[in-house]
């Protein structure tokens, strides 16, 4: 494993206590970030989804579970937790997992975060009326 990697995996276990400015120096400028909500390029808007999750979540921890590199890309497996602030605060804690691929260029910034995980169990199926929606596509869709 490169010793970027390392100090980006370091540095998402520490989301939760770290300075905003700390993550972004691991972004190249032009990097892209993706997860289920946003797609977005360039430092400032990486920040913003930073300072978005900032805003909307309490106690926010992200454990590193595992850990692969490919021919060209790095995989990390995590599991992300949080309190929502707002009307879904009353329901817990979420506990997410996922995993990131993460593209590293030679000067070791970040050229590309892509996350995979699902939202559907943790955080729709917590909105009233669309929890309730999914939860029936799923009954009838699926196979339990």
């Amino acid at each position: 494993m490169s010793e970027a990697l390392d100090r980006y995996v370091a540095a998402m276990e520490a989301t939760g206590t770290t300075s905003l400015d700390d993550i972004m120096a691991f972004f190249a400028e032009d990097a892209r970030f993706r997860d289920p909500f946003s797609d977005v390029r360039g430092k400032a808007k990486i920040r913003r989804v930073f300072e978005k999750t900032q805003e909307d979540l309490d106690d926010l921890r992200i454990t590193v579970t595992d850990r692969a590199t490919g021919g060209d890309a790095h995989y990390i497996r995590w599991l992300f937790k949080a309190v929502p602030k707002g009307f879904l605060r009353r329901q817990g804690e979420f506990v997410i997992d996922g995993m990131t691929e993460v593209h590293i260029n030679e000067h070791g910034l970040v050229t590309a975060h892509l996350d995979y995980w699902d939202p559907t169990p943790d955080v729709w199926h917590r909105i009233p009326l669309l929890g309730t929606a999914l939860g029936a596509i799923r009954r009838r869709i699926g196979v339990r």
